[in-house]
């Protein structure tokens, strides 16, 4: 699991100037404001990701939440454990293995539907019918995890493109409301 915060602490100067503000202004302000550039930070976090593993999109979004905790913090989540292979999509049985759309072909391996109706890339562990055991994509969690600091940066850059202006918004939005 992985996990970025974004914390109103970060906005003190900008809060500061507005001092004059009522507080249940600048509590929503700054609320709406987190919610917004916290569905971006998810959707360049999930970009990133993709771009990373090679998975899909779709696959990625599936494991990662963008919670806003309240007026005070905003969080992105990714929790996932290691993807099936066979959910990576674009799979077939081919006569030397089963090959998985920008995976390549896994050499002696094969897809089979299990008793329990789930359905895999499997391979036998020795010459004999049984064990087999099921192959395993990617883990975005991981990968985030291992380039942290490609992913803090994303997240940086959203901070500092889209909260500020966001936040200005939410305010002018919030006074013209009066």
């Amino acid at each position: 699991m992985f996990t970025v915060n974004f914390d109103k602490r970060d906005l003190d100067d900008l809060m500061r100037g507005l001092g004059n503000l009522p507080g249940d202004i600048k509590g929503k302000a700054i609320a709406r404001a987190l919610k917004h550039t916290t569905a971006i930070a998810k959707t360049r976090v999930i970009q990133k990701s993709a771009a990373s593993t090679g998975m899909r999109q779709k696959d990625i979004r599936s494991v990662t939440v963008a919670v806003n905790t309240g007026a005070d913090t905003a969080s992105v989540i990714m929790r996932s454990g290691w993807i099936p292979l066979y959910q990576l999509g674009g799979v077939r049985q081919t006569r030397d293995g089963v090959s998985v759309r920008n995976w390549g072909t896994h050499q002696g391996t094969f897809l089979a539907t299990m008793a329990s109706a789930h359905t895999g890339v499997f391979k036998r562990s020795s010459a004999a019918s049984l064990p087999i055991r099921e192959l395993w994509g990617p883990n975005p969690a991981a990968d985030v995890q291992n380039h942290e600091d490609e992913f803090l940066d994303v997240l940086e850059s959203v901070a500092d493109e889209k909260l500020r202006p966001r936040l200005e918004h939410e305010i002018d939005r919030l006074l013209r409301s009066l």
